[in-house]
């Protein structure tokens, strides 16, 4: 008797036993199976949100509110060469001339906010409304990045000066009489005042139009001097035919380390350089603008680009658009004082 209720409960014990082990295998099964489902849905709703936007699908125009050649299209023609090959779609350079870059400011501001007219500008848009040649402001748009900057800007001569000195000298024993071409409002213009007050001098403020006609009004002798940057007047320097009195820098720059700053000269004359940015029309969707800030951001860490840039004075410089929009802040607190001295 004694025997058989053993076997009796040893065979209760192994069938409860038998019982936890496959309750325990169906609750594993069942949670490798939620949790397959769960990362399913995850993976699921990832790839909803990477491809919920169907951008760029044709082609993409930076839109420069200048001539060919000068400085805002050179840059903006290298971010467009790698920004193509980036995004799979080409990225094209629209220059729209007219009232110191009003005209192209206007055009993106108008635009269909769908992230295929992106404005291309440096700080004369700040300058451009201080000087009330519009009541457009960047706040208008919505702040991109900052792709490069340059911050050669300085005021050249003829080789009649072969210093800053005699250019001064120059024009302290002949006051009023010796100009210096810059475009009228704009942020060239700024250097040119802020180089007139800081030496102490008296000039003729002439505008020629932009940078290249500025360049032919220098070397055909119209003007004494004018404002611009060192890579897009090299070629002129290299051969003689002009003179850098210096750069506006805090120190000398590696791009060009011969040139002296006017600071090192004794002349308070200390400016940020071009700050090369993208803005797009106010209600251009998020998603969008991310797409087309990531491929910036890609293009200044490419070291070909890097490269590019630095051959015509430029260095990469990006600034994510909080960023940006911060530094294009206090830019405009600075020129809005200096404008008013």
């Amino acid at each position: 008797m004694r025997k058989k209720l053993l076997a009796v409960l040893l065979g209760l014990t192994m069938v409860a036993s038998l019982m936890g082990c496959s309750s325990g295998e169906s609750d594993n099964a069942a949670s490798e199976e939620q949790t397959e489902s769960t990362e399913s849905t995850e993976e699921s709703e990832d790839d909803t949100a990477a491809s919920s936007v169907d951008y760029p699908k044709s082609t993409i125009q930076l839109i420069v509110p200048s001539s060919a050649g000068g400085s805002t299209d050179l840059t903006a023609r290298i971010l467009a060469k790698y920004a193509s090959d980036i995004l799979g779609q080409s990225v094209i350079v629209t220059n729209v001339t007219g009232s110191n870059g009003v005209i192209g400011d206007e055009q993106v501001l108008n635009a269909e906010p769908d992230g295929y007219s992106i404005l291309f500008h440096h700080n004369a848009m700040i300058t451009n409304q201080l000087s009330d040649l519009t009541e457009l402001k960047y706040s208008d748009y919505a702040m991109g990045p900052n792709f490069c900057s340059d911050d050669s800007v300085g005021i050249f001569t003829s080789s009649k000066y072969a210093a800053t000195e005699d250019f001064i000298n120059a024009a302290k024993e002949q006051p009023g009489v010796l100009s210096i071409c810059s475009s009228t409002g704009g942020y060239a213009q700024l250097i040119e005042n802020a180089f007139v007050k800081a030496a102490g001098i008296e000039t003729v403020h002439t505008d020629l139009g932009d940078n290249a006609e500025q360049t032919a009004g220098l070397l055909g002798g119209h003007v004494d001097a004018t404002t611009g940057l060192y890579g897009t007047n090299k070629s002129y320097l290299e051969s003689g035919d002009m003179v850098m009195l210096g750069v506006c820098s805090e120190e000398r720059l590696e791009t060009c380390p011969d040139i002296p700053t006017f600071k090192e000269q004794g002349i308070d004359c200390v400016l940020p350089g071009y700050q090369f940015s993208l803005m797009y029309p106010k209600d251009t969707p998020q998603e969008i603008m991310d797409i087309f800030n990531d491929a910036v951001e890609q293009v200044t860490k490419d070291e070909n680009a890097q490269n590019d840039l630095l051959e015509i004075g430029a260095a990469a410089n990006y600034r994510s658009p909080e960023d940006n929009l911060t530094y294009w802040d206090e830019m405009d607190a600075q020129f809005a004082d200096l404008w008013e001295q």
